[in-house]
């Protein structure tokens, strides 16, 4: 008698669990009353399409719409996939007075962010208009304009070859501003502090001509290129395209990692294998500098990567247990690797997990 009660009972339970995350996916985003910033990621739907030609219409579809799911976690995360994905959020206003508000998705290396106005399933009205160019925390932006006492509803379809890892966040218009007067700052402030490095080695190199000077002046130069170009102030602010970006960040960082390398072979090495190492290191980043020509952006983020994990690791057991000429130069360098070493670390552990993900976190 028991198990003819509470056998139903937990079937019911079961089905309430797996309809919890279709109910609250289709419950709508309320905007906050007065300036907000917000990541909005876990209040999200998302359909992944493996095939990549399912179109509005298709996904409007009530077959298509009970196969949303909610995604629960701060960042989108997906590994190299050929599939597209859609994303479907509900934006409130519940005020009397039309609001504006930003919308953005953090990640630069997305190919296809296409945003479609479904309120009206009628009358589709994709929003490419009112894309906002801004820098990488917000590299694709768009602007709503929401009635007041309305619900708006949209679709947003993905598709990349890089992984898939990006912030969703609503922000308020002075908040949008804000971030992106905040960004230039940084940046301007870590350019000037990296061009005052490229001084001080010039003036290195001019005085007494040694080559570990001129190797730090051109590390400390492919880092002025690079900051800007990863920030994507490049394509925002000068004009560059976004795949001309892409690849003065990729061929920089490489192009830092070699001059790196080059700088601690000149501290002038007595053994023959210490120095074969070390040129040895800087054949992957040669390789990897006409990678955006023939790999896709994924394998070029992920070889990247772990090339220069790799390769700061090897160069933390040389500068600690070899010997060069100059001997205290050794330890100032090793005390930098570290730091490179343990961020590069953390970013591919966070790559690897996206990579190697097989399903979406719930």
């Amino acid at each position: 008698m028991r198990n003819t009660v509470v056998q139903p009972l937990l079937l019911l339970a079961l089905l309430l669990l797996g309809l919890i995350p279709q109910v609250q996916a289709s419950k709508p985003i309320i905007l906050p009353p007065d300036s907000y910033n917000q990541s909005i990621t876990r209040y999200i739907a998302i359909l992944e399409d493996e095939s990549g030609e399912l179109t509005t219409a298709d996904v409007l579809k009530t077959e298509n719409q009970l196969r949303f799911m909610r995604i629960h976690t701060r960042y989108l995360k997906r590994g190299m996939t050929d599939s597209t994905f859609w994303l479907q959020l509900s934006l409130h206003n519940p005020t009397a007075e039309t609001r504006t508000t930003a919308l953005s998705l953090s990640n630069p290396r997305l190919d296809v962010v296409d945003i479609i106005d479904v309120t009206n399933p009628d009358a589709v009205q994709p929003m490419e208009k009112k894309h906002l160019r801004a820098t990488r925390p917000q590299a694709h932006s768009y602007l709503f304009q929401l009635e007041g006492h309305s619900t708006s509803r949209f679709l947003i379809r993905l598709q990349t070859d890089a992984l898939l890892n990006t912030s969703i966040e609503l922000k308020s218009l002075d908040q949008f501003i804000d971030t992106e007067q905040r960004i230039n700052i940084i940046t301007g402030t870590a350019i000037g502090w990296v061009m005052a490095a490229c001084w001080y080695f010039a003036y290195a190199w001019l005085r007494n001509r040694h080559r570990f000077s001129l190797m730090s002046l051109m590390f400390c130069f492919s880092v002025v290129v690079f900051i800007p170009a990863w920030m994507g102030l490049l394509h925002t602010s000068w004009g560059f395209s976004e795949s001309l970006n892409s690849f003065l960040e990729t061929a920089a960082i490489c192009v830092i990692a070699i001059f790196h390398l080059l700088a601690i072979l000149n501290l002038h090495w007595p053994r023959k294998f210490v120095r074969q190492i070390i040129l040895a290191l800087t054949l992957p980043f040669l390789i990897l500098l006409t990678g955006d020509l023939w790999l896709s952006t994924g394998f070029m983020e992920m070889s990247i990567g772990l090339s220069i994990a790799f390769g700061e690791g090897v160069l933390m057991c040389v500068l600690w247990f070899a010997h060069s000429t100059y001997r205290q130069a050794q330890m100032y360098l090793f005390a930098g690797v570290m730091p490179i070493l343990t961020g590069v670390i953390l970013i591919d552990d966070q790559k690897v997990n996206v990579t190697f993900s097989t399903r979406f976190d719930m």
